[in-house]
């Protein structure tokens, strides 16, 4: 590990092993090198015959007409746009673009400047440090922009081991008078390993009302001289022409050199990355100005940007999943209570509503079924029952029914417990019904747009504001109430918890709650965690906000999406995979007839090292569907641990869909076992050959076809390269293969 200062050069380094970087530091800010260290290649562009600062080296990478300037080498470090501001005699007629009302500012930007490291500027020495404590190497280099009232500094961690590099931006405005932020990176890199066009993957979010069935779609674009991609993420769908909506991650590979580099974002909130092609390809992360965004920042004040990250991969697609998959357990992973994921089958009495038509939960769950949902969930082998919103009056009135529940909802727990089971309770904390009494006491907690409270488009509820303190820490009380009274295993928070609020009183500093909301429900689930160790966070938020790498440092478990047919089930577990380990994701299964809720297809769609949530309603089932549950979630149990230190991969390479054959595959070295899941859908042949991936080519392996009851031998070069023939005479049906090393398992 290193990490170290060279005012006489100029210079800040630091390196794990695995990644190595050093910045210029005198007259500007820039990222001379960013070394790939384990194949010796910088990928930071270095024109050979012009020294660094000089303009002529703009037209080494560009061409004469300079249409691309921004993207020329070295590496600019950061890009700031912010607005110096005047005082408004009458703001109150002034309207400011984007802002719900002008007291939100009190202040009129003039015209918007844009900073980046190659602005003239003093290296501030003293605010700066490099330090390596413990498995963990930073780096802080400040600068005092000359020409701009504000001091940069950007900030990179390394951790031991790990072949990521973290990096975020904090600003800090020197001046005498308020500045308006429009926009901050995260990221600001121009990059060139080879003389190759580069690759950029992305991974789209679920999508409603259309596509269903592929969500988390893996998208490839090669980046020629003119291309732009803009990928949009954050909690709620925003539309552009390159994404609908992506995932916290994309990866940019070079397939001349088989090796390539994945980013990704800390942040649950909107982020935007920018990504061009030219004789340089630039990469732009970090908070924008959409919908006219600007905050205030006081002098003397300091705004710091989300984290990004950056780590290298050797290899395709599937290798750069692989790695971020490891670095992300190991960065974010918040602990397991138990030492070790679940990985656990649930049951969620959703279904006991029955009647439910969608219109303002209230009164539907019905208590007369819950003992017998229990005994069932039981039988079935099922660990974990959820016992879904709908305990309580009304939304946002959070203690039991005394209705429906005299005994109260402890008297529920005690019995899930005794069954044998975990109890997991849903409480949707972000928000409340309109008769609740949160709502007539404190009406100036709801999230507003243009000065009129939110509501839920269909159930029929308004949003609190969880960036408003007040709102959040009475929140936080009443989570921390029932957990203790209830004695909860596991928390389900779903719905909206993170909508933007334009109150100006929720974000007095700024034209909207984008940021505050985040940091407040971060707040919250961070305390929940310090407070109960050993509870289970467990988040259902919407799946384009659900699954980020800002909740996986905070939530033990993210469900993948709000769908629940086998093939959506499949292609989630596809696409998210690329980002979070299996055992952080989990899906609900839902089947549409007596058919489907016995057919192990669907409930091995459910399941793939990721928790799985049954919705049916097991009140309905005969004994022979409880039978093929009870056997399926055997299987399940019996073929997890394989995903604790196992890999994956894809033994056909595609996006599932209602067509063709899948084939994935998880393999644990340590254990010398295996697991393959094979699955025939709308498709006319009805046999594969499969090719094994990750296995000893020297070592002896007994193959087991689960549902065939056969079993045969082959060695692991055989089954890398001759594979062996799976039939399945029906459509939409499945195989499970078992390997095991001979000397293993013996």
């Amino acid at each position: 590990m290193e990490a170290r200062l060279d005012v006489n050069k100029g210079l800040a380094t630091i390196a794990n092993g695995l990644i190595a970087l050093e910045m210029e530091c005198q007259g500007h800010l820039r990222l001379r090198h960013l070394r790939n260290l384990a194949s010796g290649r910088d990928w930071i562009p270095q024109p050979p015959s012009y020294p660094w600062g000089v303009g002529e080296a703009y037209l080494a990478l560009v061409n004469r007409t300079k249409m691309w300037p921004d993207l020329a080498p070295p590496s600019k470090e950061f890009e700031l746009q912010y607005s110096p501001t005047a005082p408004v005699a009458n703001w109150n007629s002034v309207k400011i673009e984007g802002a719900a009302d002008t007291a939100h500012v009190g202040l009129v930007g003039l015209a918007r400047r844009t900073v980046t490291g190659d602005d003239a500027s003093d290296w501030a020495v003293a605010e700066s440090r490099a330090e390596v404590q413990e498995a963990a190497a930073r780096v802080v280099v400040a600068i005092h922009l000359r020409d701009h009232p504000v001091t940069v500094s950007v900030h990179t961690e390394l951790r031991q081991g790990i072949p990521v590099a973290r990096r975020w931006t904090t600003v800090v405005n020197r001046g005498t008078t308020p500045i308006l932020l429009h926009r901050l990176t995260s990221l600001f890199l121009s990059l060139r390993p080879s003389a190759a066009d580069l690759d950029l993957h992305w991974v789209e979010t679920f999508r409603y009302n259309w596509d269903c069935w592929r969500q988390a779609t893996v998208h490839q674009r090669r980046l020629g001289g003119s291309v732009r991609c803009l990928l949009r993420s954050g909690p709620y769908p925003r539309p552009d022409a390159d994404s609908n909506m992506c995932m916290a991650w994309m990866a940019l590979r070079d397939s001349g050199l088989n090796e390539g580099m994945f980013v990704g974002w800390e942040w649950s909130g909107p982020f935007d990355t920018h990504v061009e092609g030219a004789a340089a390809f630039g990469v732009n992360a970090g908070f924008s100005d959409e919908g006219g965004y600007s905050r205030r920042l006081e002098p003397g004040e300091l705004f710091t940007s989300p984290v990004a990250f950056l780590g290298f991969f050797q290899g395709d697609i599937e290798d750069a999943g692989r790695v971020t998959r490891r670095a992300s357990e190991s960065l974010f992973g918040l602990p397991w209570p138990e030492g070790k994921p679940p990985m656990f089958v649930g049951y969620d009495t959703c279904n006991n509503w029955e009647d439910f038509d969608g219109k303002g939960i209230t009164n539907w769950l019905k208590p007369e079924r819950l003992e017998k949902e229990i005994e069932v969930a039981a039988d079935c082998g099922v660990e974990l029952l959820l016992l879904d919103y709908d305990w309580y009056p009304l939304m946002g009135d959070y203690r039991s029914d005394p209705n429906r529940f005299p005994d109260g909802v402890e008297a529920i727990s005690a019995k899930v417990k005794a069954a044998g089971m975990k109890f997991g309770l849903g409480c949707p904390f972000g928000q409340a019904h309109y008769d609740a009494p949160v709502v007539r006491e404190h009406p100036e907690w709801l999230v507003t747009r243009q000065g009129r409270p939110m509501m839920h488009n269909s159930w029929g509820f308004y949003s609190l504001c969880l960036g408003y303190p007040p709102c959040r820490d009475w929140v936080l009380d009443q989570l921390c109430r029932i957990i203790e009274r209830f004695q909860v295993d596991w928390l389900k928070h779903d719905f909206e918890v993170l909508p933007i609020s334009d109150a100006h009183h929720h974000a007095p500093a700024a034209t909207d709650s984008r940021i505050e909301t985040v940091l407040g429900y971060y707040h919250i689930v961070e305390r929940l965690h310090e407070r109960f160790p050993n509870l289970y966070l467990d988040n259902w938020t919407l799946p384009t906000g659900g699954a980020d790498f800002g909740n996986l440092q905070r939530q033990h478990s993210i469900m993948m999406s709000d769908w629940y047919t086998a093939t959506s089930l499949r292609s989630m577990v596809h696409g998210i995979t690329h980002l979070f380990p299996h055992t952080r994701l989990h899906g609900y299964l839902r089947s549409f007839s007596k058919e489907e809720e016995r057919s192990p297809y669907q409930y091995r769609s459910g399941f793939f090292g990721t928790g799985l949530i049954l919705l049916n309603d097991s009140l309905r089932w005969d004994e022979e569907t409880r039978r093929v549950a009870r056997v399926e979630i055997e299987r399940i149990k019996a073929d997890r641990e394989l995903f604790i230190d196992g890999e994956t991969y894809d033994l056909i390479p595609k996006q599932p869909d209602y067509g063709g054959w899948e084939a994935r595959f998880v393999y644990s070295q340590r254990r010398g076992r295996g697991m393959a899941q094979v699955f025939r859908n709308h498709d006319s042949a009805q046999e594969h050959t499969i090719l094994f991936k990750g296995l000893d080519p020297n070592a002896e392996y007994r193959i087991e076809f689960v549902d065939a009851a056969t079993q045969f031998r082959a060695d692991g070069s055989r089954l890398m390269s001759q594979g062996l023939i799976v039939s399945l005479p029906k459509p939409f049906s499945s195989e499970i293969l078992r390997l095991a090393s001979v000397k293993q398992s013996s």
